[in-house]
């Protein structure tokens, strides 16, 4: 079911199917995020939240404690492990008012995951505040990431600045990462202001520190973070969108030696993000 939050600057449209933003635009109707369609096409979202964990997992699986986690395949297709439960499940709303909505989603699966996320859209003044809070419900310790996946609307002239330290370039052949580089490519460098490359792009940034986009019509729009140092850009060369995705941990964190950014949580324990998007019209 759609829901809308509104005050005297922002609007924004959310479903309680997979707590998906479905429009995120100014009061003058200028679109912050792409708006989502009827049309059956891919990536048909303006934001969703990912969670347990973001983006692919080698062989959908981990190993924790000698034990073998086999994640739950959540792409669309059923195919892999892809972004988490949060975008394909259904969420309680459990509190709404004007400017703000909470929403809730319990999730319980037979690999020892069992969790409460709590999700909560704010507008604020000219900011948009999501933050996702996650507690581990299970009794086997279980690791954890979080992130949100905003696909913001651009066009040719729009510009973009990125604060960050480096980078890990896309694997083509997997959609992983190759190792890290602190010499970012030269069309992948954001580090000053400057017009969005026309290429497809799935790579990772980190230590990041913001950003902010600037559009043709004098519309400036910044991103700030609390807790997801890493900044995951996604690129289709044949659409108006840039997904500009600030998550907690590393691409396939479960799987490397020191799970770069992701929490070891046991029962109980909690995490949690939070995005700030201020507008400037």
């Amino acid at each position: 079911m759609q829901y809308n939050i509104k005050n005297d600057k922002l609007n924004l449209a959310f479903n309680t199917h997979g707590a998906i933003v479905e429009q995120f635009s100014t009061q003058d109707g200028f679109d912050i995020f792409q708006r989502v369609v009827k049309d059956n096409i891919t990536d048909n979202f303006s934001m969703f939240v990912m969670l347990p964990m973001c983006n692919r997992v080698t062989n959908d699986s981990y190993i924790l404690n000698n034990e073998i986690i086999q994640l739950e395949k959540t792409s669309f297709d059923q195919s892999q492990y892809l972004h988490g439960h949060g975008f394909i499940s259904n969420w309680q709303l459990i509190d709404l008012n004007k400017h703000k909505a909470i929403l809730s989603l319990e999730h319980k699966a037979n690999n020892g995951y069992y969790y409460l996320a709590r999700l909560s859209y704010e507008l604020l003044d000219d900011n948009f505040i999501a933050t996702l809070k996650i507690t581990h419900l299970g009794q086997q310790t279980r690791l954890y990431g979080l992130g949100f996946h905003p696909y913001f609307a651009i066009d040719d002239k729009t510009k973009l600045k990125i604060n960050a330290t480096g980078y890990f370039p896309m694997n083509k052949n997997n959609y992983l990462s190759l190792d890290y580089s602190k010499q970012i490519e030269q069309q992948f460098d954001y580090s000053q202001e400057k017009l969005i490359c026309k290429d497809f792009v799935n790579h990772l940034y980190t230590a990041f520190g913001g950003l902010k986009l600037r559009h043709s019509n004098g519309t400036v729009i910044t991103m700030s973070q609390i807790g997801a140092n890493y900044l995951m850009m996604y690129k289709d060369e044949k659409r108006n969108f840039i997904a500009l995705e600030p998550q907690s941990h590393e691409l396939d964190a479960c799987n490397k030696e020191a799970l770069p950014g992701l929490c070891t949580l046991n029962q109980g324990a909690s995490m949690q993000i939070q995005m700030t998007i201020n507008v400037l019209a």
